[in-house]
Protein backbone atom coordinates (compact mmCIF):
# COMPACT_ATOMS: atom_id res chain seq x y z
CA UNK A 1 0.00 0.00 0.00
CA UNK A 2 2.83 2.41 0.82
CA UNK A 3 4.36 1.95 -2.63
CA UNK A 4 0.97 2.52 -4.26
CA UNK A 5 0.46 5.72 -2.25
CA UNK A 6 3.92 6.99 -3.21
CA UNK A 7 3.24 6.21 -6.85
CA UNK A 8 -0.11 8.01 -6.71
CA UNK A 9 1.45 11.07 -5.05
CA UNK A 10 4.21 11.12 -7.68
CA UNK A 11 1.55 11.05 -10.42
CA UNK A 12 -0.31 13.93 -8.78
CA UNK A 13 2.86 16.03 -8.69
CA UNK A 14 3.71 15.17 -12.29
CA UNK A 15 0.21 16.01 -13.47
CA UNK A 16 0.18 19.29 -11.52
CA UNK A 17 3.39 20.30 -13.32
CA UNK A 18 1.82 19.27 -16.61
CA UNK A 19 -1.12 21.59 -15.91
CA UNK A 20 1.25 24.52 -15.40
CA UNK A 21 3.17 23.74 -18.58
CA UNK A 22 0.07 23.32 -20.73
CA UNK A 23 -1.47 26.53 -19.37
CA UNK A 24 1.67 28.44 -20.37
CA UNK A 25 1.63 26.82 -23.80
CA UNK A 26 -2.03 27.77 -24.17
CA UNK A 27 -1.30 31.40 -23.24
CA UNK A 28 1.55 31.51 -25.73
CA UNK A 29 -0.62 30.02 -28.50
CA UNK A 30 -3.31 32.62 -27.73
CA UNK A 31 -0.77 35.45 -28.00
CA UNK A 32 0.59 34.05 -31.24
CA UNK A 33 -2.92 33.87 -32.68
CA UNK A 34 -3.63 37.46 -31.69
CA UNK A 35 -0.35 38.59 -33.26
CA UNK A 36 -1.09 36.65 -36.45
CA UNK A 37 -4.57 38.19 -36.65
CA UNK A 38 -3.08 41.67 -36.28
CA UNK A 39 -0.56 40.93 -39.03
CA UNK A 40 -3.39 39.66 -41.23
CA UNK A 41 -5.38 42.86 -40.70
CA UNK A 42 -2.50 44.96 -41.99
CA UNK A 43 -1.78 42.62 -44.88
CA UNK A 44 1.40 41.06 -43.49
CA UNK A 45 0.02 37.54 -43.05
CA UNK A 46 -2.22 35.10 -44.86
CA UNK A 47 -5.45 33.43 -43.85
CA UNK A 48 -3.54 30.14 -43.89
CA UNK A 49 -1.18 31.41 -41.19
CA UNK A 50 -4.13 32.59 -39.11
CA UNK A 51 -5.73 29.15 -39.47
CA UNK A 52 -2.49 27.50 -38.39
CA UNK A 53 -2.35 29.73 -35.32
CA UNK A 54 -5.99 28.86 -34.54
CA UNK A 55 -5.19 25.18 -34.95
CA UNK A 56 -2.20 25.49 -32.62
CA UNK A 57 -4.38 27.19 -30.02
CA UNK A 58 -7.00 24.45 -30.28
CA UNK A 59 -4.33 21.80 -29.82
CA UNK A 60 -2.91 23.66 -26.80
CA UNK A 61 -6.39 23.93 -25.27
CA UNK A 62 -6.94 20.21 -25.77
CA UNK A 63 -3.65 19.41 -24.06
CA UNK A 64 -4.56 21.69 -21.15
CA UNK A 65 -7.88 19.91 -20.70
CA UNK A 66 -6.17 16.51 -20.87
CA UNK A 67 -3.65 17.61 -18.24
CA UNK A 68 -6.47 18.67 -15.93
CA UNK A 69 -8.34 15.40 -16.47
CA UNK A 70 -5.17 13.40 -15.80
CA UNK A 71 -4.66 15.38 -12.58
CA UNK A 72 -8.21 14.69 -11.42
CA UNK A 73 -7.82 11.00 -12.23
CA UNK A 74 -4.58 10.86 -10.24
CA UNK A 75 -6.38 12.42 -7.25
CA UNK A 76 -9.03 9.71 -7.54
CA UNK A 77 -6.34 7.04 -7.78
CA UNK A 78 -4.80 8.29 -4.53
CA UNK A 79 -8.18 8.19 -2.82
CA UNK A 80 -8.69 4.65 -4.13
CA UNK A 81 -5.36 3.32 -2.80
CA UNK A 82 -6.00 5.02 0.53
CA UNK A 83 -9.42 3.39 0.66
CA UNK A 84 -11.38 6.61 1.20
CA UNK A 85 -12.91 7.20 -2.22
CA UNK A 86 -16.47 6.56 -1.00
CA UNK A 87 -16.07 8.77 2.05
CA UNK A 88 -14.59 11.64 0.00
CA UNK A 89 -17.60 11.49 -2.31
CA UNK A 90 -20.10 11.28 0.57
CA UNK A 91 -21.25 7.81 -0.48
CA UNK A 92 -22.70 5.64 2.26
CA UNK A 93 -23.44 2.00 1.59
CA UNK A 94 -25.96 0.58 4.00
CA UNK A 95 -26.18 -3.10 4.79
CA UNK A 96 -29.53 -3.97 3.22
CA UNK A 97 -29.86 -7.05 5.42
CA UNK A 98 -29.93 -4.92 8.56
CA UNK A 99 -32.34 -2.48 6.99
CA UNK A 100 -34.71 -5.31 6.09
CA UNK A 101 -34.44 -6.75 9.60
CA UNK A 102 -35.36 -3.39 11.08
CA UNK A 103 -38.22 -3.04 8.64
CA UNK A 104 -39.51 -6.53 9.46
CA UNK A 105 -39.27 -6.01 13.21
CA UNK A 106 -41.12 -2.69 12.86
CA UNK A 107 -43.92 -4.35 10.91
CA UNK A 108 -44.26 -7.17 13.46
CA UNK A 109 -44.78 -4.73 16.34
Amino acid sequence: VVVEVRTAVREIKKNAESIKATEKAQELAQKRLEAEEMKFKVGRSTSLEVLRAQDNLTIAEGKAVKALVDYRISLGDLDAVQGNILEKNNIIIEDTGLVMEKELSSKES
